[in-house]
Formats: C-alpha cells, sequence, structure tokens
C-alpha cells in the first residue's frame, strides 16, 4: 500500500465490502398491458416483466379524492337575510393510473428479479382534456 493515499485505500476497502450486484438498478419500461401488468424493461427486449415480478408504487395506481358534500347557513350579511349554502359532493382524480404505452422508472432489487415501479415519465395527471 506504499504510495496510496488514505482515499484511495478506502476506496478498495468500501469495493470489497460492497460489491456493485448489492446495489439496486434504476431501470426504465415501457408498460405493454395492464390488466394483468406487463412492462417490457428498456434496452433489455428479452426482458418483458410480469405482474409477479413487479411492485407498483401508490404513484403509479389511481387515487381519487371525494369531498363530501357541504352545507352551511349565513346569517343577514348585506340586508339579504339568512339562506343557505350547498355544495353537492365532488370526487376529483389526483392521479391516474399506468396505461398502456406509458414509461416508467423502475427500482430492480438488488440480486433478484424484483422490480419497483416508482413513477411514470410525465405528469401525475393529464390535464389536456
Amino acid at each position: 500500500m506504499a504510495g496510496e493515499n488514505l482515499v484511495d485505500i478506502i476506496g478498495k476497502m468500501a469495493k470489497k465490502s460492497f460489491p456493485a450486484a448489492a446495489f439496486p438498478d434504476i431501470v426504465w419500461g415501457e408498460v405493454k398491458a395492464v390488466d394483468p401488468i406487463q412492462i417490457q424493461v428498456k434496452n433489455e427486449p428479452a426482458m418483458l416483466l410480469t405482474q409477479e415480478f413487479i411492485r407498483i408504487s401508490p404513484f403509479c395506481e389511481e387515487q381519487r379524492l371525494i369531498i363530501p358534500e357541504w352545507k352551511t347557513e349565513t346569517g343577514n350579511e348585506g340586508g339579504e337575510g339568512p339562506h343557505d349554502h350547498e355544495i353537492p359532493e365532488h370526487e376529483f382524480i389526483l392521479w391516474r393510473g399506468l396505461e398502456e404505452g406509458d414509461i416508467v422508472i423502475m427500482l430492480r432489487v438488488s440480486n433478484s428479479n424484483l422490480f419497483y415501479v416508482m413513477q411514470r415519465e410525465g405528469p401525475l395527471l393529464d390535464t389536456a382534456d
């Protein structure tokens, strides 16, 4: 180890302690089917992932928010006298689920064939409609 500095020595020790295969990979894929889910790993034509090898983040599942019906009474403001306000129940899609053709970003779990779909590229909700 003569002539090596401390940083080089620590770097070599770290590489021996944590081989590259011990870390997860970030992988991109394209959704080929939704039910059941199938994802084609980018740059790996032979890797078509099926449901048993995929775990999906809540950010890739449709999430809805329901705001319940709301009623209120207001007093005599502005000379109009008492009156009611009523807002019906509303349902909003916070973000949509995966669709065929979506490009997704996944973590490959180290030393396994398990993939965690973190998110899809693009916005969580399509606002073009």
